[in-house]
């Protein structure tokens, strides 16, 4: 029953941090979108479309592709735990994380339109310092989700309006390292699911309405997926008392949407506000089951719904170059109860810049830099009892290659 306990742990430290943290929710999946801060779903004029609002490519022309990735460096500290009355500082060891994101598009009528998405729309990880005062609730963690998206669209109302839909395959991996200290000598136990270990299956789909030449409207909504994952838990001491084996679990990744709207006051510039949902409440509980015996352990959690409010600006410095800024806000979905130290999340802002240039009519590139900085966040009611402050401050890089064939 103890080493049942120590792996239920281990599954719900998984499914907390890294399937539902806010923090591991990325949506930085194009250079120009994540410019403009992720305010992109009403104008979807690039291949990222594909995400976030997948009607805005029956808009591109011929064939095209974008491909890029994002590099992301987290830098984080805690401090305490409070409950044992100590202050002490512990920092995250330094780590840099490359999402990716590849699209294609080909236009196949006046009307038809397909594309075909790659992306990673949850991941990342964190490792700490192995003999840290919090080793027993993380040391490494490590996910990766990718997304493969086949879609189709098409245009009505003289092009005024258009309407996506698309299939979502998901293909997930995880690997968690932590210690149990309920033996002796105590064991650190690893958690590995591979990457054709955890697998699920989605849909999506979007509108795209365009009034005026100056004025554009977008709706598009992500359904929920249920990924099924099953991973192996082995234990650095080879005693009777920790047997490994296989466990699986059903994690239930949110539902999202965007509702955007897009105005170009005068030539050249457009400003767009975007409003995206993430049905967070959807994680009511995790159950666990355990193939030995089938038994089955569940857990609590209320996670509640969420929402990133978005707003970007885009001008056309000149026929080759566009400048691009922006700024949201995220608000996070993890009660006080459950914060970790895999992933202790929390409100934050998002402060963007970048720029596009044209080398020439088929090839372009695309830069943004994203500073997000986590409001400070302290526990104080952790039914982990571990009480601390948490700082967190995050610097992204994202690019893109733009090809019109």
């Amino acid at each position: 029953m103890i080493t049942k306990s120590i792996i239920v742990t281990i599954f719900l430290v998984v499914a907390v941090s890294y399937t539902f943290g806010g923090g591991f929710q990325l949506n930085e999946h194009g250079a120009r979108a994540m410019a403009q801060a992720g305010a992109f779903a009403a104008r979807a004029n690039d291949p990222s479309a594909l995400y976030f609002n997948p009607a805005g490519i029956s808009f591109l022309k011929g064939t095209q592709v974008y491909l890029g990735a994002t590099l992301i460096s987290p830098s984080m500290t805690f401090r305490g735990p409070y409950n044992l009355n100590t202050n002490q500082e512990t920092k995250l060891e330094n780590k840099i994380y490359t999402p990716i994101n590849i699209y294609f598009t080909q236009e196949i009528n006046d009307m038809f339109s397909f594309g075909f998405g790659v992306n990673n729309p949850f991941g990342l990880g964190t490792k700490w310092p192995d003999n840290w005062v919090g080793k027993t609730l993380s040391i490494k963690s490590e996910v990766q989700l990718f997304d493969f998206n086949p879609t189709v669209s098409a245009k009505f109302l003289d092009d005024k309006l258009s309407f996506g839909a698309g299939f979502n395959y998901y293909l997930g991996s995880v690997e968690i390292i932590k210690e149990a200290n309920s033996f002796y000598p105590p064991s650190n136990i690893t958690l590995k699911a591979g990457l054709t270990d955890g697998k699920g299956v989605g849909y999506n789909f979007g509108l795209q309405y365009l009034p005026e030449e100056n004025l554009r409207f977008g709706l598009s909504y992500r359904s929920p997926v249920d990924l099924k994952i099953e991973g192996d838990a082995t234990f650095s001491q080879k005693r009777s008392i920790f047997p490994e084996g296989r466990a699986k679990a059903t994690l239930n990744l949110p539902a999202t949407g965007f509702i955007a709207a897009a105005y170009s006051p005068i030539n050249d510039l457009w400003i767009e506000f975007d409003a995206q949902f993430i049905g967070w409440s959807s994680y009511k509980k995790l159950e666990i089951t355990f193939l030995k015996d089938n038994s089955v352990s569940s857990t609590e959690k209320n996670y509640k719904d969420t929402w990133i409010l978005r707003f970007g600006v885009e001008y056309k410095l000149t026929s080759d170059i566009i400048l691009s800024s922006g700024y949201f806000h995220d608000f996070n979905p993890v009660p006080d109860e459950t914060v970790d130290p895999m992933l202790p999340d929390s409100d934050r802002n998002g402060f963007n810049i970048g720029f596009s240039y044209k080398f020439n009519d088929k090839i372009s590139f695309d830069l943004a830099y994203l500073y997000l900085p986590f409001v400070q966040r302290t526990t104080e009611k952790s039914d982990l009892f571990f009480n601390g402050t948490y700082n967190n401050t995050t610097h992204l890089l994202g690019f893109n290659i733009y090809l019109k064939l």
